[in-house]
């Protein structure tokens, strides 16, 4: 068992111990603690203090994503992030070798909602779609109608021209 500093940080994933300057762990991404809460919550070190979620050989996985070792590695540390425990697994689907290395991210069954629904969040968030307004991505336009939307920027303007007066989305 470790033994804990209660004047020190550390992590209460992985147990590693920090600077007091140092807020997060640079393995895991989580939040450190002070020796001292470690101490009084009972936390091992061995085990996330969230709800104790960790696959085990017992769990039954769901493969949620596949694509390259990095990409997928920062996905995994977003989830874990969260507390929802991820694992990769090599991908042998591309027996040509054209495809370069990719890597299935999987989850346990029960963490699969909540794990999409931070990979969409994490999707959003990257991608700036969260401040975007979707409503008008089907808008077609139409050169008859007195007023269009574009799709793009959400602009309203008379169809006049070939492209929005906004952001200059071409309709040709």
């Amino acid at each position: 068992m470790k033994v804990y500093d209660p004047e020190l940080l550390y992590c209460p994933r992985c147990g590693d111990e920090y600077r007091p300057e140092i807020v997060l762990c640079a393995a895991c991404g989580l939040k450190l603690l002070r020796g001292a809460d470690i101490i009084a919550a009972g936390i091992s070190g061995d085990a996330d203090p969230g709800d104790g979620a960790v696959i085990t050989e017992n769990d039954e996985l769901i493969a949620l994503q596949r694509g390259s070792v990095l990409d997928m590695k920062q996905l995994k540390n977003v989830l874990e992030r969260a507390a929802v425990p991820a694992v990769l697994v090599k991908d042998h689907s591309c027996r040509s070798g054209c495809c370069g290395p990719e890597v299935v991210l999987h989850v346990r069954v029960q963490d699969e909602k909540r794990a999409v629904m931070l990979l969409i969040k994490e999707f959003e968030r990257t991608t700036a779609l969260d401040d975007y307004a979707v409503g008008t991505a089907e808008a077609v336009f139409d050169q008859s109608f007195s007023r269009v939307i574009c799709p793009a920027c959400n602009c309203e303007f008379t169809p006049d021209g070939p492209s929005c007066p906004d952001c200059g989305l071409c309709f040709l």
